[in-house]
Protein backbone atom coordinates (compact mmCIF):
# COMPACT_ATOMS: atom_id res chain seq x y z
CA UNK A 1 0.00 0.00 0.00
CA UNK A 2 2.67 2.47 0.96
CA UNK A 3 4.72 1.96 -1.78
CA UNK A 4 2.23 1.68 -3.81
CA UNK A 5 0.93 5.62 -2.47
CA UNK A 6 4.28 7.04 -3.07
CA UNK A 7 5.18 5.62 -6.19
CA UNK A 8 1.23 6.91 -7.85
CA UNK A 9 2.07 10.62 -5.37
CA UNK A 10 5.35 11.64 -6.52
CA UNK A 11 5.86 10.10 -9.55
CA UNK A 12 5.42 12.84 -12.69
CA UNK A 13 2.76 11.50 -14.69
CA UNK A 14 4.66 11.08 -17.81
CA UNK A 15 7.20 8.49 -15.63
CA UNK A 16 4.15 7.08 -14.45
CA UNK A 17 3.44 3.93 -16.58
CA UNK A 18 7.28 3.31 -16.59
CA UNK A 19 7.26 3.30 -12.77
CA UNK A 20 4.15 1.15 -12.19
CA UNK A 21 6.55 -1.40 -14.75
CA UNK A 22 9.00 -1.21 -12.16
CA UNK A 23 6.75 -1.61 -9.21
CA UNK A 24 5.35 -4.90 -11.12
CA UNK A 25 8.84 -6.76 -12.09
CA UNK A 26 9.87 -5.61 -8.22
CA UNK A 27 6.36 -7.12 -6.51
CA UNK A 28 6.75 -10.15 -8.94
CA UNK A 29 10.40 -11.14 -8.63
CA UNK A 30 11.18 -10.41 -5.23
CA UNK A 31 9.35 -13.25 -3.96
CA UNK A 32 10.93 -15.64 -6.59
CA UNK A 33 14.53 -14.13 -5.14
CA UNK A 34 12.77 -14.92 -1.50
CA UNK A 35 12.08 -18.83 -2.81
CA UNK A 36 15.34 -18.79 -4.27
CA UNK A 37 17.11 -18.47 -0.91
CA UNK A 38 14.69 -20.77 1.37
CA UNK A 39 15.14 -23.35 -1.19
CA UNK A 40 19.41 -23.10 -1.37
CA UNK A 41 19.46 -22.69 2.73
CA UNK A 42 16.62 -25.14 3.45
CA UNK A 43 18.44 -27.86 1.35
CA UNK A 44 21.65 -27.62 3.57
CA UNK A 45 20.55 -26.37 7.07
CA UNK A 46 17.03 -27.18 7.21
CA UNK A 47 13.65 -25.78 7.19
CA UNK A 48 13.82 -23.57 10.66
CA UNK A 49 17.58 -22.23 9.78
CA UNK A 50 15.94 -20.79 6.12
CA UNK A 51 13.30 -19.13 7.91
CA UNK A 52 15.23 -17.14 10.22
CA UNK A 53 17.67 -16.76 7.85
CA UNK A 54 15.47 -14.78 5.30
CA UNK A 55 13.94 -13.16 8.01
CA UNK A 56 17.74 -11.37 8.96
CA UNK A 57 17.93 -11.00 5.55
CA UNK A 58 14.86 -9.07 5.44
CA UNK A 59 15.84 -6.48 8.47
CA UNK A 60 19.37 -6.33 7.21
CA UNK A 61 18.18 -4.99 3.39
CA UNK A 62 15.92 -2.73 5.79
CA UNK A 63 18.56 -1.60 7.76
CA UNK A 64 20.96 -0.84 4.78
CA UNK A 65 17.97 1.24 2.56
CA UNK A 66 17.52 3.20 5.88
CA UNK A 67 21.00 3.99 6.23
CA UNK A 68 22.04 4.55 2.28
CA UNK A 69 18.62 6.48 1.50
CA UNK A 70 18.10 8.78 4.28
CA UNK A 71 15.93 10.96 2.11
CA UNK A 72 13.36 7.96 1.77
CA UNK A 73 12.79 7.90 5.61
CA UNK A 74 12.03 11.35 5.87
CA UNK A 75 9.56 11.65 2.65
CA UNK A 76 7.25 14.64 3.04
CA UNK A 77 5.03 14.79 0.14
CA UNK A 78 4.67 18.38 -1.82
CA UNK A 79 1.24 20.28 -1.56
CA UNK A 80 0.99 20.21 -5.41
CA UNK A 81 0.66 16.45 -5.37
CA UNK A 82 -0.74 15.52 -2.17
CA UNK A 83 -3.92 13.34 -2.09
CA UNK A 84 -7.03 15.85 -1.57
CA UNK A 85 -7.56 15.98 2.44
CA UNK A 86 -11.46 15.24 1.80
CA UNK A 87 -14.25 14.39 -0.44
CA UNK A 88 -14.98 18.17 -1.12
CA UNK A 89 -10.99 19.10 -2.42
CA UNK A 90 -11.13 16.23 -4.99
CA UNK A 91 -11.34 17.21 -8.56
CA UNK A 92 -14.80 15.90 -10.19
CA UNK A 93 -14.27 12.19 -12.28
Amino acid sequence: MFRAAILQLETPNELLGRMQAVQIAVVTGGPRLGDLEHGAVASFAGSVTSVVSGGLACLAGVAMLARLLPSFRKLELNSTNAAPSSVEDAPPT
